[in-house]
């Protein structure tokens, strides 16, 4: 059964804004972490009841370096500028010469997590037009020195799949739903799963690794977010954690 938890938080404020006042700490999850052998942390967000369950709520609100989840931003900022024309058409307007991605679609290699083609997206985007939407919406410590230098916690990432989901983002609404399609990975009569999964290393070369997006059953959003000391299994652990939530049988 869902052990849920409110926080005291101004929903306008979800990335970063939190007052993690009464909240249970979901110790029940922390055998899933034990078993995959990683420290790290889970939070879960009922939209419809505004409730909360998390699992180690001090490291949720740590920052951590992006990696790759900074893909998603990378892929809105290529659809609101048309060097992406949508998530199907393969290839960049003003592809950078002789770029090895330049036939793969956004879909596939957002599936993937090809850091080819997202550093070639970003090469034909360039540094400041990047740079501009990371401080535009405030993207975690919003710096734009490259690698692990930007760093971003639990909260605010959660905070964000929130705001893309409902086109709270600074893009336009077309930007952000073919954003939101590039993110499906399961789309079945009982469930939507949208999510990414993405490892990368912070300052030291300790490993990150991280599983972020939304599941709806009925028509009902839940956001979450998975962040382990690892480099692997990330997806695997939360899909066990959100099928111990109740998820996946179209009934929460």
């Amino acid at each position: 059964m869902m052990r849920k938890v409110l926080l005291m938080c101004a929903l306008a404020g979800l990335a970063g804004g939190c007052s993690l006042n009464n909240v249970d700490k979901a110790d029940y999850l922390k055998p899933y972490f034990d078993t995959a052998g990683v420290h790290g942390c889970f939070a879960l967000y009922d939209n419809g009841r505004n409730e909360f369950t998390i699992y180690n709520k001090d490291r949720y609100l740590q920052r951590f370096p992006a990696g790759g989840t900074l893909n998603i931003l990378t892929g809105l900022v290529g659809l609101e500028t048309g060097k992406v024309f949508d998530e199907k058409k393969a290839g960049f307007a003003g592809d950078a010469p002789g770029a090895d991605s330049a036939g793969e679609s956004l879909a596939d290699a957002f599936r993937t997590d090809d850091a080819a083609y997202f550093k070639t997206l970003a090469q034909v985007l360039g540094a400041d037009t990047i740079n501009n939407r990371i401080k535009a919406i405030s993207y975690g410590n919003m710096d734009t020195r490259g690698g692990a230098n930007l760093t971003i916690s639990p909260d605010e990432q959660l905070g964000l799949v929130k705001r893309l989901f409902f086109d709270q983002l600074p893009f336009q609404k077309r930007t952000q739903e073919v954003m939101r399609t590039v993110m499906e990975r399961e789309k079945t009569t009982l469930y939507t799963l949208a999510w990414t999964e993405n490892y990368t290393s912070d300052s030291t070369g300790h490993p990150v690794g991280w599983a972020l997006g939304w599941i709806e059953e009925r028509n009902h959003p839940y956001f979450f977010v998975l962040n382990i000391d690892g480099d692997k299994g990330a997806g695997v652990l939360m899909r066990k954690i959100l099928t111990q939530q109740g998820f996946f049988k179209g009934v929460m």
